[in-house]
């Protein structure tokens, strides 16, 4: 993104974080976003930021590092969880299925949601999208899947097994 968008128009917070969840923030919620970043000069690790993500390949250490971590993952055998919502913004679904199915974890489809699933709805409002959702093929028990997004932390969800 461009200097005068992150700097003076402080467009992280403004836009892509409200563009990133499902729900409206509340203006005392926004505030608390904007609180840190306070002067384009605060902002200048949110305009570096950007640059540091790996994409097609660049920047390469990231790149490497990244993809380093996901072959451990892959090779690894302890078991892992991996939560994803729908649509999800950076990963969809579909490859959270994926790398899933790769990494031997179980997957953990928490419903609605976009990139930063901490700004989903409350729990009682995801009670339809898990009766939506339940798994059609072998999974964890309904209280298996809340103990394991209790001790997560993370609203109970539909969890598929590992593939």
């Amino acid at each position: 993104m461009g200097e005068e968008l992150i700097l003076q128009q402080n467009a992280f917070v403004e836009r892509i974080l409200p563009g990133s969840i499902i729900r409206e923030l509340s203006d005392e919620e926004m505030d608390a976003y904007r609180a840190p970043f306070p002067t384009p000069e605060s902002r200048l690790p949110i305009w570096r930021f950007p640059n540091k993500l790996p994409i097609e390949g660049r920047p390469l250490d990231v790149w490497k590092r990244l993809s380093d971590a996901h072959r451990a993952l892959r090779m690894s055998t302890y078991p892992k969880l991996l939560f994803a919502a729908d649509p999800g913004a950076l990963v969809s679904v579909d490859n959270a299925r994926e790398f899933a199915a790769q990494s031997r974890s179980r997957l953990v489809l928490l419903g609605a949601g976009r990139h930063f699933l901490q700004g989903r709805p409350s729990r009682n409002d995801c009670e339809g999208d898990r009766a939506r959702n339940q798994p059609a093929g072998p999974s964890v028990s309904r209280g298996e899947a809340h103990m394991t997004a209790k001790r997560s932390s993370a609203p109970p969800g539909r969890v598929e097994s590992r593939a």
